[in-house]
């Protein structure tokens, strides 16, 4: 019950106006007009500023710097803010949290990194486990229109799967048997641990002889490309590039 009304409220304070909340660009760009313009908020978070208002002038700035990412003033006074912030906190988590807003207003969001799975972390997990973290990967607006179903065979561990791709999701079900399916592939495990870590490539894979399919050669390849590449980096106050 708990999970379905998160779900649908997330993290609801009660407060009906926040169910349906604008994003926070929009919302930056009407905060900015309501508010008389980039110019007459920085006057008057300046002052703000210099009265010791500090959180005050780290929500306004918020708004300032989502309405106008390249705003230099604007990003200044934010870090200044929210270092004054991470000076005053107990804690080392917000300290660490403020401090870096404020190092990321200066100098832009970190570069994007493409960070594939530990080759550490992906033996250690369950097979269960690793194809979840496959079905969190795969690119539910590319897959919408799509359906079929993959069985895996892992002779090394004795394991039969049967991923089924419907509705945009990806589900995983294992089985005492190999299952009928519109591909059948039959690989270790090390091997599939070593084309999601692109160390290897499907067709290499194959002309090695560490992977055989039968069935629907295509949907292989296929189902690799359906997959998102997280960036190992991500802006924490920016909403969009930073233009440099």
């Amino acid at each position: 019950m708990k999970a379905v009304y998160q779900r649908y409220l997330s993290w609801y304070d009660a407060h009906p106006a926040n169910l349906h909340a604008l994003p926070p660009v929009p919302a930056a760009h009407k905060y900015m007009e309501y508010m008389g313009g980039i110019d007459a908020v920085l006057a008057r978070a300046r002052s703000d500023f210099d009265r010791g208002e500090y959180r005050w002038v780290a929500e306004a700035m918020k708004h300032a710097v989502y309405a106008h990412p390249g705003h230099a003033g604007a990003r200044e006074l934010a870090a200044k803010a929210l270092e004054q912030m991470g000076f005053q906190a107990e804690s080392a988590t917000w300290r660490n949290a403020y401090l870096l807003a404020a190092y990321e207003y200066r100098n832009g969001p970190p570069k994007p990194v493409q960070q594939p799975i530990g080759s550490a972390l992906i033996p250690a997990m369950a097979t269960q486990l690793l194809f979840d973290v496959i079905a969190v990967r795969v690119h539910a607006p590319k897959v919408a229109s799509l359906a079929f179903r993959m069985a895996w065979h892992f002779p090394d561990r004795g394991e039969h799967w049967l991923l089924e791709l419907s509705n945009g999701a990806l589900h995983s079900m294992q089985f005492d048997t190999a299952q009928a399916a519109d591909v059948v592939l039959t690989l270790d495990r090390t091997t599939l641990e070593g084309l999601l870590q692109q160390r290897l490539a499907p067709m290499q894979a194959i002309t090695e002889g560490s992977l055989r399919l039968s069935g629907n050669a295509t949907l292989l390849g296929s189902f690799f490309g359906l997959l998102d590449k997280f960036a190992g980096n991500f802006p924490v106050v920016d909403a969009a590039p930073w233009p440099a």
